[in-house]
Protein backbone atom coordinates (compact mmCIF):
# COMPACT_ATOMS: atom_id res chain seq x y z
CA UNK A 1 0.00 0.00 0.00
CA UNK A 2 1.04 3.57 -0.56
CA UNK A 3 3.07 5.17 2.22
CA UNK A 4 1.04 7.94 3.93
CA UNK A 5 1.94 11.51 3.03
CA UNK A 6 0.90 14.63 4.92
CA UNK A 7 1.02 18.20 3.64
CA UNK A 8 0.97 20.51 6.69
CA UNK A 9 1.36 24.26 7.14
CA UNK A 10 5.14 24.43 6.84
CA UNK A 11 6.28 20.85 6.44
CA UNK A 12 5.70 17.72 4.42
CA UNK A 13 5.72 14.29 6.09
CA UNK A 14 6.62 11.51 3.69
CA UNK A 15 8.59 8.30 3.32
CA UNK A 16 12.36 8.38 3.79
CA UNK A 17 14.29 6.79 0.93
CA UNK A 18 17.93 5.97 0.28
CA UNK A 19 18.39 9.25 -1.57
CA UNK A 20 17.93 10.91 1.82
CA UNK A 21 20.86 9.00 3.32
CA UNK A 22 23.32 11.90 3.30
CA UNK A 23 20.86 14.37 4.83
CA UNK A 24 19.82 11.78 7.42
CA UNK A 25 23.46 11.11 8.29
CA UNK A 26 24.10 14.84 8.70
CA UNK A 27 21.44 14.83 11.41
CA UNK A 28 22.18 11.54 13.13
CA UNK A 29 25.94 12.12 13.32
CA UNK A 30 25.38 15.02 15.71
CA UNK A 31 25.84 14.28 19.41
CA UNK A 32 23.39 17.08 20.19
CA UNK A 33 20.70 15.07 18.37
CA UNK A 34 21.51 11.63 19.78
CA UNK A 35 22.32 12.75 23.33
CA UNK A 36 18.93 11.52 24.55
CA UNK A 37 18.10 9.19 21.66
CA UNK A 38 18.90 5.76 23.06
CA UNK A 39 21.58 5.09 20.44
CA UNK A 40 25.04 6.40 19.61
CA UNK A 41 25.73 8.96 16.89
CA UNK A 42 26.18 7.53 13.41
CA UNK A 43 29.74 7.38 12.04
CA UNK A 44 29.16 6.85 8.31
CA UNK A 45 26.60 7.59 5.62
CA UNK A 46 26.36 3.83 5.07
CA UNK A 47 24.99 3.47 8.60
CA UNK A 48 22.30 6.01 7.75
CA UNK A 49 21.41 4.05 4.61
CA UNK A 50 21.16 0.84 6.64
CA UNK A 51 18.91 2.56 9.15
CA UNK A 52 16.64 3.82 6.36
CA UNK A 53 16.44 0.27 4.97
CA UNK A 54 15.58 -1.02 8.44
CA UNK A 55 12.78 1.54 8.74
CA UNK A 56 11.37 0.40 5.39
CA UNK A 57 11.41 -3.23 6.53
CA UNK A 58 9.69 -2.35 9.80
CA UNK A 59 6.97 -0.53 7.85
CA UNK A 60 6.45 -3.50 5.55
CA UNK A 61 6.08 -5.69 8.64
CA UNK A 62 3.56 -3.28 10.23
CA UNK A 63 5.90 -2.77 13.16
CA UNK A 64 6.70 0.92 12.71
CA UNK A 65 6.13 3.92 10.48
CA UNK A 66 8.72 6.70 10.32
CA UNK A 67 8.11 9.88 8.36
CA UNK A 68 10.76 12.19 7.01
CA UNK A 69 10.14 15.84 7.90
CA UNK A 70 10.71 18.09 4.88
CA UNK A 71 10.32 21.86 4.59
CA UNK A 72 7.51 22.55 2.12
CA UNK A 73 9.19 25.54 0.48
CA UNK A 74 12.59 23.94 -0.16
CA UNK A 75 11.98 20.18 0.27
CA UNK A 76 14.92 20.15 2.69
CA UNK A 77 15.09 17.07 4.93
CA UNK A 78 15.28 18.28 8.55
CA UNK A 79 14.37 15.26 10.71
CA UNK A 80 12.01 12.37 11.28
CA UNK A 81 9.02 11.50 13.42
CA UNK A 82 6.81 8.46 13.67
CA UNK A 83 5.47 5.45 15.48
CA UNK A 84 7.79 2.82 16.98
CA UNK A 85 6.84 -0.55 18.44
CA UNK A 86 3.61 -0.43 16.44
CA UNK A 87 1.13 -3.15 17.41
CA UNK A 88 -2.05 -2.80 15.39
CA UNK A 89 -3.79 -5.75 17.06
CA UNK A 90 -3.06 -4.39 20.52
CA UNK A 91 -3.86 -0.83 19.37
CA UNK A 92 -0.70 0.79 20.68
CA UNK A 93 2.59 2.32 19.61
CA UNK A 94 5.28 4.73 20.83
CA UNK A 95 6.00 8.15 19.36
CA UNK A 96 9.54 9.15 18.46
CA UNK A 97 11.17 12.12 16.74
CA UNK A 98 14.39 14.02 16.11
CA UNK A 99 15.23 17.26 14.34
CA UNK A 100 18.39 18.98 13.11
CA UNK A 101 19.46 21.56 15.74
CA UNK A 102 19.19 24.38 13.18
CA UNK A 103 15.42 23.91 13.35
CA UNK A 104 14.89 23.49 17.08
CA UNK A 105 12.43 25.75 18.90
CA UNK A 106 10.54 26.66 15.75
CA UNK A 107 7.50 24.41 16.25
CA UNK A 108 8.31 21.93 13.47
CA UNK A 109 8.37 18.88 15.75
CA UNK A 110 5.07 19.86 17.34
CA UNK A 111 3.49 20.31 13.91
CA UNK A 112 4.69 16.88 12.80
CA UNK A 113 3.73 15.04 15.98
CA UNK A 114 0.21 16.49 16.03
CA UNK A 115 -0.42 15.14 12.53
CA UNK A 116 1.01 11.73 13.41
CA UNK A 117 -1.11 11.50 16.56
CA UNK A 118 -4.24 12.31 14.58
CA UNK A 119 -3.29 9.67 12.01
CA UNK A 120 -2.57 7.11 14.73
CA UNK A 121 -5.80 7.62 16.66
CA UNK A 122 -8.08 8.18 13.68
CA UNK A 123 -6.81 6.22 10.68
CA UNK A 124 -5.03 3.42 12.55
CA UNK A 125 -7.56 3.44 15.41
CA UNK A 126 -4.85 3.04 18.05
CA UNK A 127 -5.88 3.42 21.67
CA UNK A 128 -2.56 4.24 23.33
CA UNK A 129 0.52 6.16 22.26
CA UNK A 130 3.47 5.91 24.62
CA UNK A 131 6.66 7.95 24.78
CA UNK A 132 9.96 7.27 26.51
CA UNK A 133 12.42 10.03 27.40
CA UNK A 134 15.60 10.48 29.37
CA UNK A 135 14.82 12.29 32.65
CA UNK A 136 17.22 15.05 31.56
CA UNK A 137 15.40 15.65 28.26
CA UNK A 138 13.29 18.56 29.41
CA UNK A 139 12.51 19.80 25.89
CA UNK A 140 10.93 16.51 24.83
CA UNK A 141 8.98 16.22 28.07
CA UNK A 142 7.61 19.75 27.65
CA UNK A 143 6.47 18.92 24.12
CA UNK A 144 4.70 15.75 25.25
CA UNK A 145 2.92 17.51 28.11
CA UNK A 146 1.77 20.33 25.82
CA UNK A 147 0.24 17.71 23.53
CA UNK A 148 -1.68 16.09 26.38
CA UNK A 149 0.60 13.22 27.40
CA UNK A 150 0.66 12.16 31.04
CA UNK A 151 3.72 10.93 32.88
CA UNK A 152 3.19 7.42 34.19
CA UNK A 153 6.42 6.64 35.99
CA UNK A 154 10.11 5.83 35.93
CA UNK A 155 11.62 2.88 34.06
CA UNK A 156 14.83 1.97 35.86
CA UNK A 157 17.82 1.10 33.68
CA UNK A 158 15.62 1.07 30.58
CA UNK A 159 17.81 2.79 27.97
CA UNK A 160 21.34 1.60 27.23
CA UNK A 161 23.52 4.37 25.86
CA UNK A 162 26.98 5.81 26.52
CA UNK A 163 28.10 2.39 27.81
CA UNK A 164 25.64 2.35 30.66
CA UNK A 165 22.00 1.64 31.45
CA UNK A 166 19.96 4.79 31.96
CA UNK A 167 16.64 5.43 33.65
CA UNK A 168 13.74 6.67 31.51
CA UNK A 169 10.44 8.41 32.05
CA UNK A 170 7.34 6.89 30.44
CA UNK A 171 4.48 9.03 29.14
CA UNK A 172 1.23 8.08 27.44
CA UNK A 173 -1.75 9.56 25.63
CA UNK A 174 -5.00 7.65 25.13
CA UNK A 175 -7.45 7.97 22.27
CA UNK A 176 -10.30 9.38 24.44
CA UNK A 177 -7.93 12.02 25.81
CA UNK A 178 -6.86 13.02 22.31
CA UNK A 179 -10.50 13.29 21.22
CA UNK A 180 -11.12 15.72 24.08
CA UNK A 181 -8.18 17.82 22.90
CA UNK A 182 -9.55 17.75 19.35
CA UNK A 183 -13.00 18.79 20.59
CA UNK A 184 -11.54 21.64 22.63
CA UNK A 185 -9.74 22.96 19.55
CA UNK A 186 -12.80 22.30 17.44
CA UNK A 187 -14.94 24.43 19.75
CA UNK A 188 -12.22 27.06 20.03
CA UNK A 189 -12.02 27.57 16.28
CA UNK A 190 -15.70 26.84 15.56
CA UNK A 191 -14.79 24.11 13.11
CA UNK A 192 -17.42 21.45 13.73
CA UNK A 193 -17.00 19.10 10.78
CA UNK A 194 -13.24 18.83 10.28
CA UNK A 195 -11.60 18.44 13.66
CA UNK A 196 -8.11 18.10 12.29
CA UNK A 197 -8.34 21.54 10.68
CA UNK A 198 -8.65 23.06 14.13
CA UNK A 199 -5.14 21.81 14.87
CA UNK A 200 -3.50 22.36 11.51
CA UNK A 201 -5.46 25.24 9.99
CA UNK A 202 -5.22 24.97 6.20
CA UNK A 203 -3.18 21.77 6.11
CA UNK A 204 -4.01 19.20 3.47
CA UNK A 205 -3.65 15.51 4.29
CA UNK A 206 -3.25 13.05 1.43
CA UNK A 207 -2.53 9.38 0.88
CA UNK A 208 -3.77 8.22 4.28
CA UNK A 209 -3.67 4.54 3.41
CA UNK A 210 -2.13 1.87 5.61
CA UNK A 211 -1.79 -1.85 5.23
CA UNK A 212 -4.11 -3.98 7.36
CA UNK A 213 -2.32 -6.43 9.61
Amino acid sequence: MEFPEFHLNRILLKEITLKDSKAYFNIMKLDAVTQFYGMESLKTEEEAAALIQSLAELYEANRAIRFGIFLKETNEFIGTAGLNNLQLKNKRAEIGYELHPDYWRKGYTSEAVKAILQYAFSDLDLYRIGAVTFPENNASQSLLIRLGFQQEGLLRGYLYQHNRSNDALIFSLLQPEWKKIIKWNQDKWSCKNHAIRSLFSSNTLISKQHKAE
